[in-house]
């Protein structure tokens, strides 16, 4: 695969017998890259030197992997990505190149994986976790992408723990229940 270097007033020759293709308007260039076997790679506007508006990434012939929108060559606003197969993989914003925002990630199937808050690439706020089948597994409180704040974990869609982490760890008072919501053992961490 050749990644495109687009000039204004020519158009790119790759090597190992690929092909890079660009359009240009009045003030921007449109960029185009494609696989050996003549399928889509990649392709968005490229604006002053810099990927800026919507860009789609291919895995092979049109099947996309991931698209969004760039602002001066950083991903921006809503982005999506997908399994080989066309199932969405993720779904969430960037600002600056980072993840900010809601994102939802999702299994092979489609399912849901996990839904989070992030802040500059970390999670930030609540983040729930599932199962395949789906069923809510744990969700908790984080700052800086580490556990702070109150948690519980599931099993069976049934309350199995709660408590609080302070720095990624256990801290205070945590409570174990039964597959029936019977508290069954507690304990207090310092």
């Amino acid at each position: 695969m050749y990644s495109c270097t687009c000039d204004a007033d020519k158009v790119v020759q790759p090597s190992f017998e690929q092909e890079a293709k660009k359009y240009t308007s009045q003030d921007s260039t449109f960029c185009i890259t494609y696989f050996l076997d003549s399928s889509y790679e990649s392709g968005g506007p490229i604006i002053n030197g810099e990927k800026n508006g919507y860009w789609k990434y291919f895995y092979d012939a049109e099947q996309i992997r991931e698209q969004g929108l760039y602002k001066n060559n950083l991903k921006s606003e809503w982005w999506e990505e997908f399994y080989a197969d066309g199932i969405r993989k993720a779904q969430g914003t960037y600002v600056n190149g980072k993840r900010d925002g809601y994102w939802w990630f999702y299994y092979s199937d489609g399912s849901l994986k996990q839904h989070a808050e992030f802040k500059n690439d970390k999670i930030e706020g609540w983040c729930y976790n599932y199962n395949e089948s789906p069923q809510l597994i744990n969700e908790g409180e984080y700052h800086l992408g580490v556990k702070e704040g109150y948690h519980k974990t599931y099993k069976n869609g049934n309350l199995e723990s709660e408590g609080k982490y302070i720095h990624n760890k256990k801290w205070g008072t945590w409570k174990y229940y039964d597959t029936d919501g019977k508290l069954i053992n507690q304990e207090n961490i310092e």
